[in-house]
């Protein structure tokens, strides 16, 4: 990308103040603390008169601050919608305030100031909530702004054909328990997915149903990735999976976890797993659709069901990534679109054998490891019975409400699951 130059600079200011409210004072809750108002308050005002914009970054920043010590004490759920806001207010601020120091001071490299704007605002979209203006769109669409003036245009398509591969070659050498194969079905008509699986809760491999996903033809190419949402900041998982002693999180560009983590060899594991990734990219929900089968509901009758939209999340990452052994309570379309994994279900009926955790937080999450099962520990699971399904790209696999499944990543892999109700 050539380095806009002032003129152009300035126009990508006033683009994103046609996007963020005039008084972001005025629109917060009056349950605010009146400190942080008259800090937003006078920042504001220092950037309606293009005055000490170093200042307003301080000012910025230190509610940044303040909001994330809020944010992360005490359990995500307790967390009110107004913190949340004014952390998505004070991050408009300080890309406003990085750009106008960058008009008038000249701070650095151009692209820079971008890269550092943009991640601002991918902060904002992951911890912030949105702004009860302008249909909460304010955030979303100062990313988008910044993202188009950040990536780079992508040159040689750069496939997965260089990631890294698990070492099997066949069904006998993945570690782990071989189950019955799943049942498979090539479109079916909604109302025989919904009498023969939806009703009985009966998991399915689907085949045929996403032929039509621009995905499937774009998203194996990491130069396409990098264009679309390389700069883009997400949470990636570090570890051999969540339930593990080890495991953390990190914040980084999606094109510095396919360096690091997805086409670079020796490095240490990481998956790009459960985020709404498509909320954050719109570009890339484009290339999917949702299927018809979300459109059914548990009941006919319960009109909050209905309208509940369905959650759809990415899960991206090298071979060898794992989903332990864990069962969720809405009804899930898993959809592979790179790559290949395999998924062991077991029955509801099963939970006894499978020894869940004890502890609310890893309620949903089974003690054993499929792959390495301690009898001792767990000798139940000798009884347990496993399906197999091995999911390649084009194929969805429906998992019912409290199926347990165990998920291992054999290739790089990109999948969508669709979560409803």
């Amino acid at each position: 990308m050539a380095a806009p130059g002032v003129n152009e600079l300035g126009d990508i200011i006033r683009e994103l103040k046609k996007n963020i409210p005039c008084s972001l004072s005025s629109i917060l809750s009056q349950d605010v603390n009146p400190e942080f108002i008259f800090l937003i308050h006078e920042a504001e005002d220092d950037l309606e008169k293009c005055r000490n914009p170093s200042l307003v970054l301080s000012r910025a920043q230190a509610l940044l601050d303040a909001v994330w010590e809020q944010l992360n004490t005490g359990h995500w759920s307790k967390v009110s919608a107004t913190e949340r806001q004014v952390y998505t207010a004070a991050g408009l601020i300080k890309i406003q305030a990085l750009l106008q120091m960058q008009l008038h001071e000249a701070s650095g490299p151009v692209k820079d100031v971008y890269e550092r704007a943009l991640e601002t605002a991918d902060r904002s979209l992951l911890l912030g909530a949105p702004l009860p203006v302008m249909d909460g769109q304010s955030m979303h669409r100062c990313a988008q702004i910044l993202t188009s003036v950040v990536s780079t245009p992508g040159t040689a398509a750069e496939g997965v054909g260089a990631c890294r591969r698990a070492p099997w070659t066949s069904v006998d050498q993945i570690p782990g328990v071989s189950g019955e194969s799943l049942p498979v079905l090539d479109r079916p008509s909604i109302e025989r997915f919904r009498t023969e699986h939806f009703s009985t809760r009966l998991p399915v491999k689907l085949t045929g149903c996403m032929s039509h996903w621009p995905a499937l033809s774009r998203w194996g190419d990491m130069a396409y990735l990098r264009r679309v949402a390389g700069p883009r900041t997400v949470p990636v998982e570090l570890g051999a999976h969540y339930a593990d002693p080890d495991w953390s999180q990190q914040l980084m560009t999606v094109s510095r976890f396919i360096d690091q983590h997805v086409t670079g060899a020796g490095r240490p594991l990481g998956y790009l797993a459960q985020h709404p990734l498509f909320d954050q990219v719109p570009e890339l929900r484009t290339d999917i659709h949702e299927p018809e089968y979300c459109c059914l509901s548990n009941n006919l009758q319960d009109t909050d069901a209905a309208a509940e939209e369905t959650d759809i999340n990415a899960w991206f990452g090298p071979a060898g990534t794992v989903s332990p052994l864990h069962h969720d309570p809405k009804h899930n379309l898993l959809a592979q679109v790179v790559g290949e994994k395999r998924v062991l279900l077991y029955s509801p009926a099963d939970s006894p054998r499978l020894y869940p955790h004890e502890t609310t937080l890893l309620g949903n999450t089974a003690q054993v490891d499929p792959e390495q099962p301690d009898y001792s520990m767990c000798p139940e699971y000798r009884h347990a019975s496993a399906l197999e399904c091995r999911l390649r790209a084009g194929e969805m696999l429906y998992i019912p409400p409290l199926w347990w499944h165990h998920v291992r990543a054999l290739t790089t892999s990109f999948s969508v699951s669709f979560w409803w109700q």
